[in-house]
Parts: structure tokens; sequence; C-alpha cells
């Protein structure tokens, strides 16, 4: 850790450049919690100044740094619980306490960083907003509606697939001197372009499908 400790930080002192680095960031926080709890252990208090991050090229790296709140599922006492109010699932008692508590931590931690910093979600596909949202609602919402640990990492998976989609910054601007074929029908290929991924062209050979398509290529 003393050597790790030169090549990264508090993970509360860092800020995610885009979307697909912050959900790479909580899936691997979250695979963090349930490694413990497959061990039959809960952490209790998720939260960014208990993590620390290691940088890496293509993938951050998380440590937790306060063991003092782990406890296995059988011994926990409610009284003696450790926990951050804000990362706190308000419904906790000794009847209730499951390793889905962890998961409404995570969620606290992803709605404080999209909340932190306004993303551009016109850069990226349709569907990751409304999946996103979903996906805070079935977190952050009562535990028995609360989504478990796999269902919770097979949807941040899900949004991680549409952000890592290539979207274009910076559509060219097409001029009506640089149109070939029929006007109208390239116009509504503009727009549809603007907001698909794919588009599927099709016509009679010589209508200049191929050249208008590698314009976006």
């Amino acid at each position: 850790m003393i050597q790790s400790y030169a090549y990264g930080c508090i993970y509360k002192d860092y800020e995610e450049e885009s979307l697909y680095e912050l959900f790479k960031n909580i899936l691997s926080i979250t695979r963090i919690a349930y490694d413990l709890h497959k061990k039959d252990y809960l952490v209790f208090d998720i939260k960014p100044s208990n993590l620390f991050m290691i940088q890496a090229s293509d993938q951050n790296f998380f440590h937790l740094i306060d063991f003092d709140s782990i406890t296995k599922k059988n011994e926990i006492n409610t009284f003696e619980i450790k926990s951050t109010n804000d990362y706190c699932d308000p419904e906790i008692t000794i009847d209730t306490v499951d390793y889905r508590f962890d998961i409404y931590s995570i969620g606290c931690i992803l709605l404080e960083r999209l909340n932190k910093k306004h993303y551009d979600f016109s850069c990226v596909h349709s569907k990751v907003k409304p999946l996103i949202d979903q996906l805070l609602i079935h977190t952050l919402c009562k535990q028995e509606k609360r989504l478990n640990d796999d269902e919770f990492i097979l949807k941040l998976e899900e949004i991680l697939e549409y952000l890592n989609i290539q979207y274009f910054l910076q559509p060219i601007q097409l001029h009506k001197q640089s149109f070939f074929g029929y006007e109208d029908e390239l116009i509504e290929l503009h727009e549809l372009l603007q907001k698909q991924s794919f588009v599927n062209v099709s016509g009679m050979n010589g209508v200049g499908k191929n050249t208008f398509v590698y314009e976006y290529a």
C-alpha cells in the first residue's frame, strides 16, 4: 500500500473525465463489495473518502482503506454499525440488513458524481440517460425493490456497452452545392445520423450511397 500510494489518490479528490470512466469506476467499486459479499461480509461505509484509487491506462483500481465498518453478516448489531449518513441506507434495522445496503451506498456515490459534474449526454447513445435514470431509481429505492449485486453489475455493464459506442462529436455540415442524389433524402439521412448510431442506406447503383456514408465513416 505504501508503494501504491505514490501512484494513486483518494477517490474523493478525483474527478472523472467522462461518463464512461465514471461507470467503469463504479463497476470496479461494486466488484470490491461483491467479493466481500460472497464471503458473507458487508462494508457498511462505502464512500469516496474510504476508497483509494490507483490510476492505470485502461482501468482504475480501487482499494478500501478503512476496515472498521466491515462486519460478518451473522454478527451484525445495528447499534454498532459504523456508516456515514450521506451514504447510509435510511431503512437499516437488524431485520432488514442485507448486501443491498452496500449497493445503496454505491448508488449514492454515483448520484453525487453525476450531480457534481454536468455531463453532456448529446454525444452518447440515446438509451444511456434512461438506463441511468432507471438504475438510480432501482438502487436508491426501498430495499425490497432494490437491485442485488448481480443485477446492479449487469445494469452497469449494459450502460458501459452503450457508452463505448463511438459517436461523432462534430458531424459534417452539408451545403446545397455539395448534394448528390436526392436533396430531401440526404437531409433526412443527415438528421438520422445525428441521432442514431446505425442507419441503413439503400438505393440503386450509382446514386452515391458509398460517397455519402464515407463522409461519416
